[in-house]
C-alpha cells in the first residue's frame, strides 16, 4: 500500500443520485471518466497499481474493479461518493473481492487506513521477507487501525508474501554484494537512486521502506539523518 494522490472528482458524478441509479446502471461516458480519473490516482510507470495491495493491474477493465470502500450493499448513499471509489485487484484471496466477501471479518470501513488521505508508510511496516504488520511504534489506535486493515484485505496473503519477498531477496542481494566491495560509493549510489526507480513499480513498499533503513544505518553517529 502507497501513499496516493486524489485527483479532482469527475464532473458529471455530481449528477448521479443514488435513489434514482444503481451502480450496475451506470454507464458511460461517466463511468469511463471515473474510471480514468482513478486510473490516474493508480497510475506507475508501466501502468496500474491495485490501491490496496499495490500489485499490479492489467490495463483491461476486466482485471480490476471500481471499488467501494463503504460497500454500496451496506452504505447505498455512499454509491457515488468520489471519495468512497478506489481501484482494487480482483484476487479472490485479498482486497476488495475478499474485503466484501464472507471470508472476510466484521468491520467498520472507517477503520480502514485510506491511501488517499493518510500515508501508509506511517502505519505499516513491510518487511524484505514479504510479511507485512502495524508499526511498532503507533499508538494504541492506530495500532489497532492497521491491524483490522491488514485482515480485512488479507494483505498476509500467500501470493502478496511471496511477491513481495522476492523483491525482498534482489534488494538484500544488491546490499550483499555492494557491501562486499571496497567501493562503498557504488552502495551510497544504490541507496539513492533505489527509491526513485522502484518505489512506484508493484510492491514499491518493500524497496521504499528497504532503502530508508539502510539510510537510517548509513547515518554516522552524530549525523542527522535526512529520512
Amino acid at each position: 500500500m502507497r501513499k496516493l494522490n486524489r485527483p479532482p472528482a469527475p464532473d458529471c458524478l455530481a449528477k448521479m443520485d443514488y435513489r434514482a441509479t444503481k451502480w450496475k446502471y451506470f454507464e458511460q461516458p461517466c463511468k469511463e471518466a471515473v474510471r480514468n480519473a482513478l486510473r490516474t490516482m493508480s497510475a506507475h510507470p508501466e501502468g496500474y497499481l491495485c490501491n490496496y495491495c499495490e500489485g499490479p493491474l492489467e490495463g483491461i477493465s476486466n482485471y480490476y474493479s471500481i471499488e467501494h470502500l463503504y460497500p454500496r450493499s451496506r452504505y447505498k448513499n455512499k454509491t457515488f461518493e468520489w471519495e468512497n471509489l478506489y481501484l482494487s485487484c480482483r484476487n479472490q484471496a485479498h482486497c476488495d473481492q475478499f474485503k466484501d466477501d464472507s471470508k472476510g471479518q466484521e468491520y467498520d470501513p472507517a477503520d480502514l487506513i485510506r491511501p488517499d488521505t493518510e500515508d501508509p508508510d506511517k502505519f505499516f511496516n513491510f518487511f524484505t521477507t514479504g510479511l507485512v504488520a502495524p508499526r511498532k511504534d503507533l499508538n494504541a489506535e492506530d495500532k489497532r487501525r492497521a491491524c483490522v486493515t491488514i485482515e480485512v484485505l488479507n494483505l498476509n496473503a500467500d501470493d502478496l508474501i511471496t511477491q513481495r519477498a522476492l523483491l525482498g531477496e534482489m534488494l538484500t542481494s544488491i546490499t550483499e554484494m555492494e557491501m562486499s566491495s571496497s567501493d562503498t560509493d557504488v552502495l551510497e549510489a544504490v541507496i539513492a537512486a533505489g527509491p526513485e526507480k522502484l518505489a512506484q513499480q508493484p510492491f514499491g513498499a518493500v524497496a521504499r521502506q528497504f532503502f530508508q533503513n539502510s539510510r537510517i544505518e548509513q547515518t554516522k553517529p552524530g549525523e542527522k539523518s535526512n529520512v
